[in-house]
């Protein structure tokens, strides 16, 4: 939606709260929250086989994916009034995608490195967005039971995906 605001062009985000239903709002943030569990579990999965597969100390193998999921989280936050919401979270999920691919069947240790920071790019735009959409979805139900349920998607996200790297690199050795 355009409106024109002394002789400016502002893009303005559609109202949720105004037609929003209190069950939609559960809905979405429910699906949030089991967004970010799978975003969250995804990434941490591959931290303790990392090195076996690349040869890369773990602590590069994560530290670089945060740095840049940092880095994609405040520079989506700070473009947010210029960018949609429903295009960056497609691209965020596609990048993602391409990172899990580009991991699972990396043929060197670049590529593995190269996907995991595509993941970390990927991670920081969808918690940036979900952090904000969760906001606005909040305005129709409870603010803290909202923010509860994602960030205990984002626990059980960190959880498993530990869980299941323990696994995995138990497994690798």
């Amino acid at each position: 939606m355009t409106t024109l605001c002394s002789n400016q062009t502002h893009l303005a985000a559609p109202s949720v709260g105004a037609s929003t239903t209190r069950p939609q709002a559960w809905q979405g943030v429910a699906a949030l929250a089991l967004g970010s569990a799978a975003v969250v579990t995804a990434a941490l999965t591959p931290a303790a086989t990392f090195d076996h597969v690349t040869g890369i100390v773990p602590a590069s193998g994560i530290a670089t994916p945060v740095i840049l999921a940092v880095m994609a989280a405040v520079t989506i936050a700070v473009s947010r009034t210029v960018l949609e919401r429903a295009p960056v979270f497609a691209i965020a999920a596609s990048l993602f995608a391409v990172a899990l691919v580009g991991s699972l069947l990396a043929p060197n240790p670049e590529i593995a490195q190269l996907s995991r920071m595509l993941g970390g790019l990927a991670l920081g735009g969808f918690l940036a967005l979900a952090v904000g959409l969760v906001a606005r979805l909040a305005r129709v139900i409870s603010p803290g039971r909202a923010a509860g349920l994602v960030s205990a998607g984002l626990g059980a996200g960190v959880l498993l995906g530990i869980s299941a790297s323990a696994l995995l690199g138990g497994f690798s050795s």
